[in-house]
């Protein structure tokens, strides 16, 4: 009866070792001076590639790695090691404290992550895209405006350059004429001409709804209504900083959450003009971090002496302060 336990026994222990042995990634158990209790083939052959030998004592092996990848500039903790083998496959060893029966011992794991390396660094890839993709449609709304501002500028000119001439032209044929009489619409017409060419040359004279119409058209471009609400900022500096911070709110509403409405609303006081920008997107999954277009935009602002707070919870609102006059900002 002892005889046919211990042969079961055995027989138990074999088919535990065997499946330790067939297991895909590498395991070892040791005791606290390093001596092994028990290694695998993989973990043995996977040392053997790294070091040159098996696993001969499990302190000095975890030591060697640790030399290993800190000489190779690989990832290394206390107690995770990242290194790659001669076969371009990456593993990852990991040593953790166990306590198996009052006994405390070292368990030491290798597992394959190059799929998973593999994965992270599309990830990463994409994520990269991603946030350049991001920066150019920023670039392409924040100059989209300039642009349409710098062609109604020029449309201004040759439109101011084409009165000019046909009033040269009428001038010298009344001067050439034999008649004393000028018609009084000439000094007129001369009169508005020098005012028009006075405003086209002066950027800060041209109309100022002109982002906000920029802003509306761009809006629609990408399926979203922007809806705007109260007293807009009336100078030049408030407007421009006004109509950035729609801009930075239009993108993430449409990029991050799906909004197809964005709703601006500003209230005018005494110190100046606070603006409320929200959508009806999906709210965040976690708190919004500053990054990007918000990154940028909180250092325009606080440069011009403005404010911006974000709130993530329970839906995402852009609160922004902006100081009444030129001479606060």
């Amino acid at each position: 009866m002892i005889w046919d336990r211990l042969k079961n026994y055995y027989r138990k222990s074999l088919l535990i070792r065997s499946a330790i042995n067939t297991y895909p990634d590498g395991i070892c158990f040791a005791a606290m001076d390093g001596r092994p209790i028990l290694a695998n083939r993989a973990i043995n052959s996977l040392c053997y590639q790294l070091t040159g030998h098996t696993v001969v004592n499990a302190s000095a092996m975890w030591q060697e790695l640790t030399l290993l990848a800190s000489q190779e500039q690989l990832t290394q903790k206390l107690d995770r090691l990242i290194l790659w083998t001669g076969d371009g496959r990456i593993w990852q060893f990991q040593r953790q404290l166990l306590r198996v029966q009052n006994q405390m011992i070292y368990q030491y794991e290798a597992s394959d992550i190059t799929t998973l390396e593999q994965y992270r660094a599309q990830l990463s890839d994409t994520i990269a895209r991603e946030q350049a993709q991001q920066e150019r449609q920023r670039e392409l709304l924040k100059n989209i405006i300039q642009n349409n501002e710098n062609k109604e500028l020029l449309n201004a000119k040759i439109r101011v350059h084409d009165r000019f001439g046909r009033l040269l032209l009428m001038t010298r044929n009344t001067l050439s004429s034999s008649s004393d009489q000028v018609d009084d619409g000439l000094f007129e017409s001369w009169q508005n001409t020098v005012t028009d060419m006075e405003n086209a040359r002066d950027p800060q004279i041209r109309d100022l709804s002109q982002p906000e119409a920029e802003l509306l058209k761009v809006a629609s471009m990408i399926g979203c209504q922007i809806i705007f609400e109260g007293e807009r900022p009336q100078g030049r500096e408030q407007q421009l900083l006004f109509y950035a911070a729609v801009r930075e709110g239009l993108i993430n509403a449409v990029r991050h959450s799906g909004a197809n409405a964005l709703w601006v609303r500003c209230v005018r006081s005494s110190q100046g003009y606070q603006a409320d920008i929200f959508s009806n997107g999906m709210p965040p999954r976690q708190e919004i971090v500053e990054q990007g277009g918000l990154k940028h935009l909180r250092r325009r602002l606080e440069e011009e002496g403005a404010s911006l707070q974000i709130v993530s919870f329970p839906e995402v609102h852009l609160y922004i302060t902006l100081p009444d006059d030129r001479r606060s900002l």
